[in-house]
């Protein structure tokens, strides 16, 4: 491994705790699951077909982050609203 792709690996994780911690831990939790549908995304801007079956599982994928991101920002929500004892 070269010192250059080392270098690059640091810095990436720096932009990411920096990132983590302007955003949010809720927020960064999302974009780090959404990388694979990014990564789907590339792919079909890069001419690949995909079948349906990969179709539906990225519809799944993505309907299942919205969901559980929802869920997560309303339970933080109630917890704000919450009376503190």
């Amino acid at each position: 491994m070269s010192y250059l792709s080392v270098a690059g690996v640091l810095v990436g994780m720096l932009a990411w705790n920096f990132g983590t911690r302007r955003v949010g831990p809720l927020n960064a939790t999302l974009f780090i699951n959404f990388m694979p549908v990014m990564t789907f995304a590339f792919r079909g801007l890069q001419g690949y077909r995909f079948a349906a079956i990969e179709l539906l599982g990225a519809t799944l994928v993505v309907a299942a982050l919205v969901a559980n991101n929802l869920y997560l920002r309303a339970k933080y929500l109630r917890r704000l609203a919450a009376p503190s004892v």
